[in-house]
């Protein structure tokens, strides 16, 4: 796939795990597309909640389990804020281990993008351009349904 999307578009991304390795990897990963003007880091879910706080982000990158407050709790939060920026935000779930259970959990707060732990760099590039090009054509259709 060729990457349509290049620096300058204003996309932010804020990545959220609680091992420092984990994010260090994936912002490198991240880096790489050259579509990023801002990555932000956090290591739990409320130090997201505050990040968000400040920004909107064009993508959530989270862990699903950590500990103080989890993936799914941090959704949670972000979709029940009315006045939040990120309320409508995509969340691209990682997991080592997820269940039916906490992927319907996940998908009851309009959740759709997963992948589960261990990965490779590639797969994961792929998969966060596939969600960029899905959301941007989404954003496409509300702008035009709106218009109309």
């Amino acid at each position: 796939m060729q990457n349509t999307l290049k620096s300058g578009n204003k996309l932010s991304v804020l990545v959220v795990d609680d091992e420092v390795e984990i994010r260090e990897m994936l912002k490198e990963f991240l880096s790489s597309m050259g579509c990023w003007d801002f990555i932000v880091e956090a290591e739990d879910g409320h130090r997201a909640i505050a990040k968000a706080q400040n920004q909107r982000f064009d993508l959530i990158v989270t862990d699903f389990k950590m500990p103080k407050m989890d993936g799914l709790s941090l959704v949670k939060h972000l979709r029940a804020t009315k006045e939040d920026q990120n309320q409508r935000t995509p969340v691209f779930f990682l997991s080592g281990n997820f269940t039916k259970e906490t992927i319907a959990k996940a998908l009851s707060q309009e959740v759709r993008y997963f992948m589960a732990k261990p990965f490779t760099g590639d797969a994961f590039i792929k998969k966060v351009e596939d969600i960029l090009q899905k959301e941007k054509k989404e954003k496409l259709k509300t702008i035009t349904q709106k218009a109309v």
